[in-house]
């Protein structure tokens, strides 16, 4: 099999050449990682308009930057010298030392006096460089300020402008073993943090202390947080909250774990139920439903199956169980990169499972006035079925 990379850049080339695009410029950071091999924007996780991009041209087989001259040395650094980059903002100021002979030193400067006063003329000057008049320059619009693209195309009026998204999306849908590895690496992490927080729980504890914890386990492997909803007695119903700071955790209490992490440049998501106490009928007859769900949206799960079946399956599954009245827009969704990759299995989707796909399966179940349980697990579909990822017990946690 090709390496990582190369077979990237080939599903990047099939899905331009299906969409009609000539250049594809990539703005997200999870998209700036996959053209480049993993390039990361340090400015866009501490400014929200932070402006970096990199375009990709097939004919050429050739990428280019378009960054804030602030940002040059990192380029340099992990592109090389060689890297074709456009930058603005050269009012920013490096400085060289006076008896400095570097080469690297010498190119940044260089730059400095090339940069172009604004994002938007930079941009044009690349794709200029690159596209004939007329060409599709392709877009993902997921990180680029409305009024940053406005500019560019009114810089470039005689190109056509597409939305980049749904090539990356189709690109990255099918998963390199290398990509596999690394979202098991961020599955397994996610899930030992979560045990080892749950270890040293102990009734009084706030759903924020809990939250805390786990961060801390993931820092401690090398994670970043990056997802995490931890929720107790009837605000676990609460799909997707803060954790709250001031409610004591105490016997009787179900606890609902929705958490991930962001390790290596993959995404992990999971969940868990846990009960501190002996859980009372309700409760481990709706987590045995839901759990029983998810298993079996595992088990539909494989090459040629429709999202649509698994979502079947995994709903009608949880009512026979014991909620005859269970609701769901979807029961899962692939991940990588992000947390929310193609495909959704979602009802009436005619998308066909192959693969090299991977899914997060799951059925949570959110009752407000009483709590919610969950289960998720991260899979990735073989030859003949399925793999989970994550390794850990799937059953209710019991707790304090």
């Amino acid at each position: 099999m090709d390496g990582l990379q190369d077979f990237r850049m080939k599903r990047i080339k099939k899905a331009m050449g299906d969409a009609g695009a000539d250049i594809l410029v990539a703005t997200m950071p999870s998209n700036l990682s996959y053209l480049t091999g993993g390039y990361v924007s340090v400015m866009q996780s501490a400014i929200q308009h932070a402006e970096c991009a990199v375009g990709y041209v097939p004919e050429e087989d050739a990428l280019f930057y378009v960054a804030g001259y602030s940002e040059l040395p990192t380029v340099f650094e992990f592109a090389g010298l060689s890297a074709e980059v456009y930058v603005s903002g050269g009012r920013f100021c490096f400085e060289k030392e006076e008896a400095c002979k570097d080469g690297f030193a010498e190119r940044v400067m260089t730059y400095q006096k090339q940069a172009y006063e604004t994002t938007a003329e930079a941009w044009a000057a690349a794709v200029k460089a690159h596209g004939k008049t007329g060409a599709v320059v392709a877009v993902d619009e997921g990180r680029i300020f409305p009024s940053l693209l406005d500019a560019v195309k009114k810089e470039l009026p005689e190109y056509r402008f597409a939305g980049g998204n749904p090539i990356f999306k189709e690109a990255r849908r099918i998963k390199h073993p290398d990509e596999v590895m690394g979202i098991r690496k961020a599955a397994v992490t996610a899930s030992e943090a979560l045990m080892e927080m749950l270890s040293r729980f102990r009734p009084g504890m706030t759903e924020y202390e809990m939250y805390r914890e786990y961060n801390l386990e993931l820092t401690r492997r090398g994670a970043i947080p990056c997802y995490g909803v931890i929720t107790a007695g009837k605000r676990a119903a609460y799909s997707d909250t803060v954790s709250d700071r001031t409610r004591n955790i105490l016997s009787g209490d179900v606890v609902r774990f929705d958490f991930g992490c962001f390790l290596d440049g993959y995404c992990s998501d999971l969940a868990r139920t846990a009960y501190v106490g002996e859980p009372d009928e309700k409760t481990a007859l709706y987590y045995q439903a839901v759990r029983e769900g998810c298993l079996a949206a595992a088990e539909k799960m494989r090459p040629g199956v429709l999202c649509g079946d698994i979502f079947e399956t995994a709903v009608e599954t949880v009512r026979s169980a014991g909620i005859p009245h269970y609701r769901r827009h979807h029961c899962g969704h692939g991940i990588g990169l992000e947390m929310y990759d193609l495909y959704s299995i979602a009802p009436g989707s005619e998308d066909v499972v192959e693969e090299q796909m991977t899914f997060c399966v799951e059925t949570p179940y959110y009752e407000l006035g009483w709590g919610g349980v969950q289960l998720e697990h991260t899979l990735v579909v073989t030859k003949d079925g399925y793999e989970y990822l994550d390794k850990t017990e799937d059953g209710l946690i019991l707790i304090g």
